[in-house]
């Protein structure tokens, strides 16, 4: 896949482009977004963009074609893994997002000392696997995680008792509120542990502006 970034230097071009999308004349290429005086295609080959590139250029539109730089495609996406946007939107509403697999999130993060911050105090790190270059995030970023992130006790905990020995507290997320949960690092694997909200004796929601200070300061964890 290939990125091509069009400079709109001029309403006509502007125009052109948007013809030669309502007419299907561009084959191969697809509109990813506009940004400023840039519009971002997408091209499937470069051969097949060659012919649109032609048209294009017939409306004043200046090219700039790279390559998205990819590492190792990831197949598994059951396992968890971060992934970083440098512009967000309705699929990716966090810049920086923990995934647990399957679609579903861990942690979501505004900036990176947010994300630098939780890591230290998990007790995991992150290696880069594929960096790319265009698209509709500009720039997107995937790294594999040092550590599997697991819950433990199923529909959270009751008592303190319940909890494992060693457990370490932090202020995290259980049924849409901010309370005390638990974490466990055994080296390999990190186990959260969130009370149950029907327990009386565990479960004490963080008051609502609290709750909204803290998760722009921390993220959402």
């Amino acid at each position: 896949m290939f990125t091509c970034a069009i400079d709109i230097v001029s309403d006509e071009s502007l125009n052109a482009l948007n013809s030669f999308l309502r007419n299907g004349e561009l084959h191969g290429m697809y509109f990813v977004k506009a940004d400023g005086h840039k519009a971002y295609m997408e091209i499937g080959h470069l051969d097949l963009a060659e012919g649109a590139i032609k048209k294009l250029e017939g409306g004043k539109l200046e090219f700039t074609i790279f390559k998205s730089e990819k590492g190792k495609e990831r197949t598994d996406y059951s396992v968890n893994y971060l992934s970083k946007v440098s512009r967000i939107d309705k699929y990716h509403r966090s810049e920086i997002i923990l995934h647990r697999g399957n679609g579903f999130y861990l942690a979501e993060f505004y900036e990176q000392e947010q994300l630098d911050e939780f890591a230290r105090m998990m007790g995991f790190t992150y290696t880069l696997r594929k960096y790319q270059r265009g698209g509709r995030y500009i720039h997107y970023w995937e790294y594999d995680l040092s550590h599997k992130f697991v819950d433990g006790l199923g529909g959270g905990f009751w008592h303190l008792s319940d909890l494992p020995e060693g457990a370490k507290p932090f202020l995290g997320l259980s049924n849409g509120s901010i309370v005390t949960c638990y974490f466990v690092n055994d080296g390999k694997t990190i186990t959260i542990y969130r009370p149950n909200p029907n327990s009386e004796e565990v479960y004490h929601p963080m008051p609502l502006t609290e709750h909204i200070e803290h998760q722009k300061r921390f993220g959402v964890i």
